[in-house]
């Protein structure tokens, strides 16, 4: 009886303690739920303190505040890149380091320590990272806007701007082969994320409707095997896509393209001279130009770019150069500065409006190599003009270098196999500018 006397009260005991631990626990959630859910008024709080300060002179106070007000000023505009960021989750500038490459494809190319994964990631985005860094560094992206001049105007046209050949972009990339052009989807994984980067630009930055945009894909190794000649593929495979964005492939050397579009341009014409002189309706044939619907009249690229060109083994890209170079076309306006690499007859300085052109290369001395057979096939056809007395003098010879050979940001750190060669070889590992063609701002078209 006595154990039983003591388990008892013991029981008792401890029932007696969990009833007041219970009831200081409740206390205490109570106390902790009062204070949260007091609402601190800071500004009453920040006027209060300013008060304060001017009766105190004291400099700990004066310390003290100074760093509360700190804190609460670095409160408030971590608060707003917050509500920014959640309203405008894929383009800040908080988030990303570049204009128009996202946080996550920009790493890839930056990360300290690669991996195969991040290595195979570069190589996948290296076409359309570098096509993106050249657009910004050739100062593009307000050339792509196609309205300057009414920025303010109605909305009601927008949704006709996509016919206005000044809204267009057109991107020429040259020496394509079944890499670029291999199929559909090719095409798609090759260019579709610079297309969304340049969406996104567009829409999250800049909070106004893209523009459309297509790629000419142009090379003398397409073959049966690769995508057909002429062949419109949609970028975006999205019937409510907010960007429209298309390519095709054409088969040739660059040069003889552009002039076959400059001759078919020009008896296109004459053929409006001849209607509109008869007064009468003319119908567009498009049976030889698939891409007339989105490209219509225009036919300077905003941009030209060769992936990997191997300039210094190809005979055909001296003469492209001297032809870009020649011709009165231009599509963009790029800044330039007198250089002593520069090449151009007649004025520098100010604007200068032409066709840039840039060029990658797998290896530092590839790109060299390139950048003075470039050079060399300027110099000889400038001299040729300059000897020639029929030459115009109201169509001068331009070509302006806008960067020497360097190193590419984007480019792939994947290792290609390679024979007989102690260098390593990497996609679009180096690359250089031109501007050429046009004319100088002073000068007219």
């Amino acid at each position: 009886s006595e154990n039983v006397s003591s388990s008892s009260s013991s029981l008792s005991s401890s029932v007696g303690v969990n009833r007041n631990t219970n009831v200081a626990e409740t206390e205490t959630e109570k106390q902790q739920q009062l204070k949260s859910n007091v609402h601190v008024d800071t500004d009453a709080v920040q006027k209060a303190i300013q008060t304060l300060s001017v009766k105190n002179k004291d400099a700990p106070f004066q310390q003290k505040f100074a760093a509360w007000q700190q804190k609460q000023n670095q409160n408030q505009r971590r608060k707003r890149k917050e509500k920014q960021d959640h309203s405008n989750p894929h383009f800040n500038s908080h988030a990303n380091p570049h204009v128009l490459i996202p946080k996550i494809p920009y790493s890839v190319f930056h990360k300290p320590k690669s991996t195969p994964k991040s290595r195979q990631a570069t190589a996948d985005f290296t076409r359309s990272a570098t096509l993106a860094e050249a657009v910004v560094r050739l100062s593009l992206l307000n050339s792509f806007t196609g309205d300057n001049d009414n920025d303010g105007g109605g909305g009601g046209d927008d949704d006709n701007d996509d016919d206005d050949d000044s809204s267009l972009v057109m991107i020429d990339v040259v020496g394509v082969d079944h890499v670029e052009c291999q199929n559909a989807s090719t095409i798609r994984n090759t260019f579709r994320p610079f297309v969304r980067w340049l969406r996104d630009y567009f829409f999250y930055g800049q909070g106004r409707r893209s523009v459309p945009i297509h790629f000419r894909l142009i090379g003398r190794e397409l073959t049966a095997m690769t995508m057909a000649e002429g062949v419109v593929v949609d970028l975006l495979e999205s019937p409510t896509s907010s960007m429209r964005a298309t390519a095709t492939c054409h088969y040739g050397v660059y040069h003889e393209f552009l002039e076959e579009r400059r001759k078919q341009q020009q008896q296109q014409q004459q053929q409006l001279q001849r209607v509109e002189e008869n007064d009468q309706k003319i119908e567009n044939d498009n049976d030889n130009n698939n891409d007339v619907p989105l490209l219509s009249a225009k036919m300077a690229p905003d941009l030209t770019i060769a992936f990997n060109a191997g300039v210094w083994g190809y005979q055909e890209w001296a003469t492209t150069f001297q032809y870009l170079a020649r011709s009165k076309h231009s599509s963009s306006s790029v800044a330039t500065t007198t250089t002593e690499a520069a090449v151009e007859t007649g004025t520098r300085n100010g604007d200068f409006t032409g066709i840039p052109i840039v060029i990658t290369a797998y290896t530092l001395d590839e790109c060299q190599e390139d950048q003075e057979v470039i050079s060399e096939a300027i110099a000889c056809a400038r001299s040729t003009s300059t000897e020639d007395a029929n030459e115009s003098v109201s169509s001068p010879f331009r070509a302006e270098i806008l960067w020497e050979s360097e190193r590419n940001p984007f480019g792939s750190q994947v290792v290609r196999e390679t024979k007989g060669s102690n260098q390593e070889y990497r996609e679009n590992s180096f690359w250089q500018a031109w501007l050429l063609g046009g004319s100088s701002a002073s000068c007219s078209s």
